[in-house]
């Protein structure tokens, strides 16, 4: 009866070893994910972010079109 429970007790504590490793292994492909989720979530930010508009004192300092060539002649 011990050499059979002696049995089982190694197959249980091999099997909670495994799945220490398999959890570890979650634990860490969820970190990369999380990681990599973040990364993405960046460049989208970067990419939907609108041009700056012109500020109206530049668009009058430096006029253009047919009025700005009228003018200099």
């Amino acid at each position: 009866m011990e050499r059979v429970t002696s049995h089982y007790a190694n197959r249980i504590k091999h099997n909670l070893d495994l799945v220490a490793q398999e959890r570890a292994a979650l634990c860490s492909w969820q970190a990369m994910k999380e990681q990599e989720s973040q990364r993405i979530s960046e460049a989208v930010g970067l990419c939907g972010k609108q041009p700056v508009p012109e500020s109206p004192s530049d668009a009058q300092a430096a006029p253009s079109g047919p009025r700005a060539s009228a003018a200099v002649m």
